[in-house]
């Protein structure tokens, strides 16, 4: 959530994680999130860039990444490629 962006920020820079863009989720809450169907959100954010990989830590929210986006998800549920 956009709200987690200072937290998120600090971890990814103690881990040495670099990134161009942080794309966060707009919503104030989780039931909010879930209203806005996160998948297809992510699948749409992800089609805007020119990233060449979406990680996703949910199975069922990777599948429908990969099926909207027609481009390559790795789920960490199963540490593999959708």
């Amino acid at each position: 959530l956009e709200k987690y962006r200072l937290q998120t920020e600090h971890w990814l820079k103690l881990h040495n994680i670099s990134y161009s863009h942080l794309f966060m989720c707009p919503a104030k809450n989780n039931a909010e999130r879930l209203q806005m169907n996160p998948a297809t959100h992510k699948a749409y954010i992800y089609m805007q860039t020119d990233c060449t990989c979406f990680i996703e830590s949910n199975f069922y929210e990777a599948q429908i990444i990969k099926n909207i986006s027609k481009r390559p998800v790795f789920c960490t549920d199963i540490m593999n490629y959708v």
